[in-house]
């Protein structure tokens, strides 16, 4: 009996052990709050990597895409990419802009069905 609670301790003490290393593991829930830069876009790390300056923006594609294009022209946004057989458009954010604003803001226009932060995803 005492053998399964010392194994049971081992393997408790290696599960803390793996979490409290910096890098994101597998069911850690401890966020590291310091920012990356990926190129020039600043991404939080590890546990919310995500563009602070893009956004992924997709629209129903019977209403179009011009409700879109001058909300982002309107917002002075600059299209980075046109994503034409998904209906989407990634998007750069003006100098300043707050990413969860620019969010909740394009969620409301006409014709959008999804926006998304621009994630970036690490593979070892």
């Amino acid at each position: 009996m005492k053998r399964g609670y010392l194994i049971l301790s081992f393997v408790g003490l290696v599960v803390m052990a793996s979490c409290s290393h910096r890098t994101a593991q597998v069911g850690c829930a401890m966020p590291v709050a310091s920012a990356v830069m990926i190129g020039d876009v600043p991404v939080h790390a590890p546990a919310e990597r995500y563009s602070t300056s893009t956004l992924i923006i997709f629209y129903d594609g019977e209403v179009g895409k011009l409700p879109l294009l001058k909300a982002v022209e309107e917002y002075n946004a600059t299209i980075i990419y046109e994503y034409n057989t998904m209906n989407g458009i990634a998007i750069k954010l003006p100098e300043g802009a707050d990413v969860h604003e620019a969010k909740a803001h394009f969620e409301r226009v006409k014709g959008v069905l999804q926006v998304n932060f621009d994630k970036t995803m690490r593979l070892n």
